[in-house]
């Protein structure tokens, strides 16, 4: 069985899905389409995590949508494995909210690179906690580039499911969006590891917010999309969870001074603040992480000086 194109949509025969990088977000969407009797091809570059894991080719040749779940880090690299094997009709979707290389190039900027020219792709951002999606208790993807075609063939590849799609051109914004909120979801970490109260987190998010709508004003996208879910909703979902990957990292630079596992804010930290030219005048709070992640000075330090008291 396979999908065809009709007018740009794609016809559900029987849809074929790979998922690259079995991790918390790539087994959040397989239990999500598992739901619809929808069995992904799961592949990873740590075969252990997949039982009886099929050959690159394998996974990748028949599929009609190919979801990009590996860190940013990894995505140049895995786009040239798998561009030999993808059907020119598929559509590839990253879900990559971090930067790769010291030039902080994000998801939105590889992509269109790496892939065939008239290959159609997109990147999701927006509220997607691995963990709440694997519980079915629900978020919110928002597809960023390609075409209303793509969205619509993404929207009913995920129709029944409680994961509900929204569309916008900006796939930058999307991206950018992303990125920052991993950032910026870290600062919250360490305002809750230094014990400050509701007062002084509440200064720093409202400062949070408006440092990521000039960076991704700067860097390309628009505030619009940022001051939705794919920007602010993201970030809100992220920022006081205590499951999130980047919270928790913030919260352990600031109590224990080191991170045992870098997430992919963590690796955007320095990256990002270069692209932006950040400085204590204009991102205050990304200049003063940035101090952090380099080792320079204590989260606690830090960022008391940013507030203004000791």
């Amino acid at each position: 069985m396979f999908c065809c194109s009709v007018s740009g949509i794609i016809s559900f025969v029987d849809a074929k899905v790979t998922i690259i990088g079995a991790g918390a977000i790539g087994r959040g969407l397989s239990s999500l389409l598992e739901q619809k009797s929808i069995s992904p091809i799961l592949w990873d570059s740590m075969p252990d995590k997949v039982a009886c894991q099929n050959p690159l080719a394998e996974a990748v040749s028949p599929a009609g949508f190919v979801f990009l779940c590996v860190p940013a880090q990894a995505l140049k690299t895995v786009l040239v494995e798998i561009k030999p094997f993808l059907r020119s009709t598929a559509i590839i979707v990253g879900l990559s909210k971090g930067v790769c290389g010291d030039q902080g190039e994000t998801a939105a900027e590889i992509l269109p690179n790496l892939l065939p020219k008239n290959q159609r792709w997109a990147v999701l951002g927006g509220p997607m906690l691995s963990e709440e999606l694997k519980k079915d208790a629900g978020g919110v993807g928002v597809v960023g580039g390609g075409s209303p075609a793509v969205w619509r063939s993404l929207e009913r590849l995920f129709a029944g499911t409680k994961l509900n799609l929204e569309f916008t051109t900006d796939a930058a914004g999307v991206s950018i969006s992303g990125v920052l909120k991993n950032i910026y979801a870290s600062v919250l970490g360490i305002t809750d590891g230094l014990g400050w109260g509701s007062n002084r987190k509440g200064w720093v998010a409202a400062r949070a917010v408006s440092e990521m709508i000039a960076a991704v004003k700067q860097l390309g996208g628009k505030p619009k999309t940022f001051l939705g879910a794919a920007g602010l909703g993201d970030f809100l979902a992220t920022g006081y969870s205590e499951i999130s990957r980047n919270h928790k990292m913030g919260r352990e630079i600031a109590e224990v001074g080191t991170v045992a596992t870098k997430s992919e804010g963590y690796f955007a930290v320095l990256p990002i603040a270069k692209r932006l030219g950040a400085s204590p005048d204009n991102f205050p709070l990304l200049y003063t992480l940035s101090r952090v992640v380099e080792g320079k000075v204590s989260a606690r330090e830090a960022f008391n000086g940013v507030f203004g008291s000791g």
